[in-house]
């Protein structure tokens, strides 16, 4: 498996990557970036018995990253380069972004290759 020591090997890797680094975009523009507080034990977002998220449960802070390959029509009919698909299996999270982001790199580079 490939692994990148730091978040600026990471993102050039994405941001030259067939997959997310496609034609007529940047890699930012394929990047999904939420920062949540999850529960420290299971790293989710738990409600509490109303269905709220838990104040007291919810203290550890994660960045969460979705991302996944562009879209092309394979007609070249429209253009639509710039149309990212959601791929859930590269949906990732760390305590940093540079963590989130090597993460993703190494997901991106275990299912779609260097």
């Amino acid at each position: 498996m490939k692994t990148f020591e730091n978040g600026y090997e990471a993102y050039w890797f994405l941001a030259n990557h067939r997959v997310t680094g496609f034609a007529g975009t940047s890699f930012m523009d394929v990047l999904d970036v939420t920062i949540m507080k999850v529960d420290p034990t299971t790293h989710r977002v738990e409600d509490d018995a109303l269905g709220i998220p838990s104040l007291s449960r919810n203290t550890e802070i994660e960045v969460w990253l979705e991302s996944g390959p562009g879209y092309s029509d394979p007609e070249g009919i429209e253009d639509v380069a710039s149309v990212p698909i959601h791929d859930p299996e590269l949906d990732c999270g760390g305590p940093t972004f540079e963590a989130a982001l090597i993460t993703l790199a190494e997901k991106v580079a275990a299912k779609y290759g260097d």
